[in-house]
């Protein structure tokens, strides 16, 4: 099928903070709480603690991991993040890296030195440990809501400095029953682990069912697996081990009710 018509719900974001007397034109930004986890079941269970809470403003609320392995792959270093919008502290606290200065020169090398699992491995434990540090950040609001820019702005630069490469990223999402979810997620990582693949990203956010006939989660409420690979090969084309991989776990998603999300 084709998507003929989209709808956007779009929700204004007030650049200033009503306070006790009257307006205080002062800049809202991005408040990120991290909180980490050494387990699947611990990672689901903190989301789903923070979705039972209905706030009376937006919130977003998200997980990501690394780690693992095939003969144990539930205990994993993950981070569960609950973002909002709200005026800066004061003292300002200190900005997390995804979120915060998205074209710089630091943000680059970070980018492509995930293409290796090295380098990948570096920078996971590096923002790890900057999220039990500092548990809390704040970031301007622009670049929380745009971070994959960040991303997208290192590719082209890599590509225009380096013309005979590309700078490939395959990514595949999984919409699984809330149930089935750390089922799921612990084949993707077993699967993965067996192939000798690790994951430039790992993430899950929950997802409400709607009436939309061609959507992933028309009438199916659950979790969001996105997993995604930057290794390059000779071609620059993905390594064939990881499309094998991203078919199979297509495969055991729709054996345990989920569908595929086409972005």
């Amino acid at each position: 099928g084709f998507v003929t018509d989209i709808t956007y719900k779009l929700m204004r974001v007030d650049r200033s903070v009503l306070g006790d007397e009257g307006v205080i034109h002062k800049r809202l930004c991005a408040h990120t709480k991290v909180s980490t986890y050494g387990s699947l079941s611990d990672l689901i269970q903190k989301q789903s603690r923070l979705l039972d809470d209905k706030p009376s403003y937006p919130k977003a609320v998200s997980a990501e991991w690394f780690g693992g392995s095939v003969g144990n792959p539930c205990r994993i270093h993950g981070a569960v993040c609950e973002s909002w919008f709200a005026k800066p502290s004061f003292p300002k606290r200190f900005g997390f890296p995804l979120y915060h200065k998205l074209h710089s020169r630091l943000r680059y090398w970070a980018e492509v030195a995930v293409r290796s699992p090295l380098g990948d491995a570096i920078v996971d434990w590096v923002l790890y440990i900057w999220a039990i540090l500092g548990r809390k950040f704040e970031d301007p609001v622009e670049d929380y809501l745009f971070f994959m820019d960040g991303d997208t702005a290192a590719r082209k630069r890599f590509e225009r400095l380096h013309p005979n490469q590309l700078f490939p990223v395959v990514q595949q999402t999984f919409v699984v029953p809330t149930g089935k979810t750390e089922s799921f997620a612990r084949n993707c990582i077993r699967k993965t682990k067996e192939r000798g693949l690790r994951p430039t990203e790992s993430d899950m956010l929950y997802v409400s069912e709607d009436e939309c006939l061609m959507s992933a989660n028309y009438r199916l409420s659950g979790f969001a697996i996105s997993l995604a690979f930057e290794q390059p090969t000779d071609d620059d084309g993905p390594p064939p081990r990881v499309t094998d991989l991203l078919r199979e776990l297509s495969r055991d998603c729709l054996e345990a009710g989920g569908r595929i999300h086409l972005p």
